[in-house]
């Protein structure tokens, strides 16, 4: 019978003298090195002046069978000696609108800051396509200002006249003139209202107990073009009731508005319901 060598060569008492009994140990196992992930492609850094570029051809397109007129057509036609300069401006932190004179006549000055796309939330920052839109934006609310605002002149020599503060007249006729355009550019057949989509672009608060803070947003959410205008307003927190005022009072009041001049008392109104703190006569020390 065959004996199993194996076998016998496993049992105690079939070992050679002097032989050793190997025991395997388990193989160690190494670690193989970790694979060096390649680092994320840097983007390349944006073109703004080619996004500026892309807007404008937007905003000057003739109208078509199935698209809209051009907001800076639009503001050429109603332009009282047919001009306008669109340039990009260094120190702008977002955009400007201003109608110059020189020994030609009268012109629209429309300015969009070198550095808008800061403004945007981090998704939309890097990605060219939207940022033209948001230029379009930028452009279609300056050039708003041109078709509707009143001569700056004379609303800046009002305000100093009834000590309104600038920024404010300008807060209120921005609900303005950006309700006048949405109503502008309705759709004859639908009546769908055209939206600037700010809430696409930029940070909205969810919260907040700030008047101003609440009427910021409800600018960007574009109140007017919902069936309620507190459609999509951040959660009130403070004083209950103040919500309500600034939204059915101060901002229906500022879209109503005939002229830019009309929105004066409304400013003094809220001068007076919402006045600023007064800084501390005798500061802390800093630790």
């Amino acid at each position: 019978m065959p004996t199993d060598r194996r076998g016998a060569q496993n049992r105690p008492g079939n070992r050679l003298a002097g032989e050793q009994l190997i025991v395997r140990q388990p193989k160690r196992k190494v670690s193989k090195p970790v694979r060096q992930t390649e680092s994320a492609p840097v983007p390349a850094p944006l073109d703004v002046p080619a996004i500026l570029r892309g807007a404008i051809r937007i905003a000057r397109r003739p109208a078509g069978p199935e698209r809209r007129n051009g907001i800076l057509r639009v503001l050429f036609e109603h332009s009282p000696d047919k001009r306008q300069l669109l340039r990009l401006a260094k120190d702008l932190p977002t955009a400007s609108w201003s109608l110059r004179t020189d020994h030609c006549g009268e012109y629209h000055e429309l300015c969009i800051g070198r550095e808008f796309h800061l403004l945007c939330v981090e998704r939309i920052r890097n990605h060219p396509r939207k940022l033209q839109r948001f230029c379009e934006a930028l452009i279609r609310h300056e050039a708003a200002h041109g078709m509707f605002t009143d001569h700056l002149a004379e609303c800046e020599r009002a305000c100093q006249e009834k000590g309104v503060h600038w920024r404010m007249l300008n807060v209120f006729e921005d609900a303005r003139i950006e309700h006048l355009e949405r109503e502008r550019s309705r759709d004859p057949d639908t009546g769908e209202l055209w939206r600037f989509h700010w809430w696409c672009f930029l940070p909205v608060p969810r919260t907040t107990d700030l008047p101003g803070s609440y009427f910021h947003s409800l600018i960007n959410r574009e109140a007017s073009s919902w069936a309620r205008f507190g459609a999509g307003a951040p959660r009130w927190l403070g004083r209950p009731g103040v919500e309500l005022r600034v939204r059915d009072h101060y901002y229906r009041q500022a879209i109503q508005a005939r002229r830019t001049l009309e929105l004066i008392p409304l400013c003094l109104e809220w001068m007076s319901e919402f006045p600023r703190p007064k800084p501390s006569s005798n500061p802390q020390p800093q630790s």
